[in-house]
């Protein structure tokens, strides 16, 4: 008996396919244990990588000739399995393309019924076939449609005493793994030979359905859709014997001791005594035993990640756009059958993240809705502050639209009926101005009425021109007799109106001069305390003042009087008359810059002191005697009088025109 083996590794392909690279070292790692003599016992094991379709027959072919009956013939091909549209089966070689129009060109690839002929006519009867190959469909989209992703390997496949080990029967993905360089189902082959731990019934010998039956629950645990399938006809050929087991290997026999114990990627505080005990029993170092335990439960531990890969991914795919779009979700699906995750796997990923968008709506539900009743408002208040509402009204209501993140066609929905509510207010608003506008109007009024108004208005003006001045200029009389006829008015009801406006000015006049005389007393006694803020003190101001412009006005006058006198001739009457001219100047500039009232007693005393004084004046100089002598000295001794005089009467007549013009006021 003669065990052959031919392992075909296909990596590298056409753009078309993807490359595989695990392919070619799946087939090196099983050629390690089928060729050693303490495992796999193999006579001959060859090795084929990334062949053309040619040399890949021309193999097999000379695998299966000229053999006899009790040979041992195994055929491993790991790589692309693609499916034609009448579902056939070809092995895809490294030069496996497709045709312009998207059909695979069988030229290309191998077919499964060539191998199914080679395999009939071989005079062997103990043939094992592996598939480490997923069955990718046909190239055309369009026919992708129509494929229910099954593959019948038993009827292309199938035969008496022969047995097919295949990763999967279908679609389904079954290549590399994340942090391994062995496709996922292979590198449980060789990890079930290697260990001894393929042989379940612990006879020393690995046959297929052992070796099928521990692949396919630790594949399982990391992927569980994939569904390795052992083939055979009329139940023979499930005793091929593949490989020895080292019965007694302490490893072995601790390593089947973890499996017992371990579930679910975990080992029970219980496992976990028994097993400190076995490996103490079996003598086996604590190094040992930890990287024997991490090898049995790493299968599930791969599987977790590969659910948090999923999780992640689709995670992504739902910040991106939700709902997920036709694309994202074949795309998705795609990655579930690569991480080999079943679709209950994924179904608790998919409903918690439901749930999490379901909730995440409903808040963004709830505040988008506040959103739209603070805009509500702010335009209710727009619309109240300004109608129609203006430009710059109109720019902020935009800014504070952006803000909120509100839709053009929201917006809209909201203005359109507080628009048309405040439209029907405004015109109801409008018609009631209108109304209340038409009953107020003024009636037209008798003519009497009317010419009573006018002349109110003309008595007003009258009023006022008194009230500034009075007796009136002569221009505001034409004034007011302009207004008389503009208006309209008859001349006896103007002098109606004269008399009683005048008769009233008058009346004023008299009652504010007793009031100036009945308050002098308080002015002297205010004056004499010293108060330089009160209004007594500035009337004292006053007084000196026009006294002082008094004297001025009669000391001028009298210089230059006596000037022209001299230069008339004549001392004796230039003196007398400079004397006389001077108290005449002195009382007239006291009196009237003074402005007095003409009916005033204090005329009546000025014209006294004036007398007095004259009188005093002649009589000193008929008493000197010297006036007519023409002594200078005389002369200057009476201008010095005369001079004096004038001082001291001047302050009195000017102090007694501002008193007048004071109580006047």
């Amino acid at each position: 008996m003669t065990k052959v083996a031919l392992l075909i590794g296909v990596s590298e392909y056409e753009p078309e396919l993807s490359p595989l690279p695990a392919a070619t070292k799946d087939a090196a790692a099983l050629k390690k244990v089928l060729s050693d003599p303490e495992m796999g016992e193999f006579d001959e094991v060859k090795i084929l990588t990334n062949p053309d379709r040619q040399d890949m027959q021309y193999e097999i072919e000379t695998l299966f000739a000229d053999r006899h009956r009790d040979d041992f013939i195994l055929l491993f091909f790991s790589g692309h399995g693609i499916k034609d549209d009448s579902n056939s089966l070809y092995f895809a070689s490294r030069i496996t393309r497709k045709s312009p129009k998207g059909n695979l060109v069988v030229s290309t690839a191998v077919p499964a019924r060539f191998i199914h002929d080679v395999m009939n006519k071989s005079r062997a009867k103990r043939q094992v076939l592996i598939l480490d190959c997923c069955f990718s469909g046909a190239f055309d989209p369009a026919l992708q449609t129509k494929d229910d992703g099954s593959v019948d390997l038993r009827n292309q496949l199938g035969s008496e005493g022969r047995v097919v080990l295949a990763s999967s029967s279908s679609t389904q993905y079954s290549f590399e793994q994340q942090g391994s360089e062995l496709s996922l189902y292979t590198r449980h082959l060789i990890e079930g030979i290697e260990t001894g731990a393929g042989d379940h019934n612990e006879d020393g010998k690995i046959s297929m359905r052992e070796l099928h039956d521990y692949a396919t629950s630790k594949v399982q645990e990391t992927a569980p859709s994939m569904t390795p399938k052992l083939i055979t006809l009329k139940d023979m050929g499930f005793d091929i014997v593949l490989a020895k087991a080292k019965v007694t290997d302490p490893q072995l026999s601790y390593r089947r001791q973890v499996e017992r114990y371990a579930s679910h990627g975990e080992i029970s505080s219980i496992g976990r005594t028994i097993l400190d005990q076995r490996r103490s029993q079996l003598g086996i170092d604590l190094e040992a035993a930890q990287e024997i335990e991490a090898t049995v439960l790493k299968p599930y531990q791969e599987r977790l990640e590969n659910i948090q890969r999923y999780r992640y991914m689709f995670s992504d795919a739902i910040e991106r756009k939700y709902p997920l779009t036709a694309q994202a979700q074949s795309e998705l699906e795609d990655l579930r059958e690569v991480l080999g995750l079943r679709q209950e796997d994924v179904a608790e990923i998919k409903q918690e993240f439901a749930e999490q968008i379901e909730q995440t709506q409903e808040t963004k539900k709830l505040e988008h809705q506040k959103n739209l009743q603070r805009y509500e408002q702010e335009f209710q208040k727009a619309v109240r502050t300004e109608y129609p509402i203006g430009g710059y009204v109109r720019e902020g209501l935009q800014k504070f639209q952006k803000s909120l993140g509100l839709q053009e066609q929201e917006v809209e929905s909201i203005e359109r009926p507080i628009l048309a509510q405040k439209e029907v207010s405004s015109q109801k608003e409008l018609t009631a101005k209108k109304t209340a506008s038409s009953q107020n109007a003024p009636q037209p009024e008798p003519d009497w009425l009317n010419y009573r108004r006018k002349l109110q208005q003309y008595e007003e003006e009258f009023r006022k021109a008194v009230a500034t001045e009075y007796p009136l200029s002569e221009s505001e009389g034409s004034r007011l007799t302009h207004l008389q006829r503009s208006l309209q008015l008859k001349s006896e009801d103007i002098q109606i109106v004269k008399s009683r406006i005048v008769a009233q000015t008058a009346l004023n006049r008299e009652v504010k001069t007793q009031v100036a005389k009945d308050s002098q007393p308080e002015k002297t006694d205010s004056s004499k305390k010293g108060n330089s803020s009160s209004p007594h003190n500035r009337g004292g101001r006053e007084l000196i003042n026009r006294g002082g412009w008094g004297f001025l006005w009669a000391a001028g006058s009298l210089f230059y009087l006596q000037i022209i006198l001299s230069m008339l001739g004549g001392e004796e009457s230039s003196s007398v008359m400079a004397i006389f001219v001077g108290m005449i100047c002195s009382l007239i500039g006291g009196v009237i810059y003074g402005q007095p009232s003409r009916k005033s007693k204090f005329w009546v005393i000025g014209a006294i002191i004036l007398a007095i004084i004259l009188t005093s004046q002649v009589a000193v100089l008929i008493n000197d005697g010297n006036v007519n002598d023409g002594n200078t000295y005389n002369s200057a001794r009476a201008y010095v009088t005369g001079a004096l005089y004038a001082v001291m009467f001047m302050p009195i007549c000017g102090s007694i025109g501002a008193i007048l013009k004071r109580l006047e006021k």
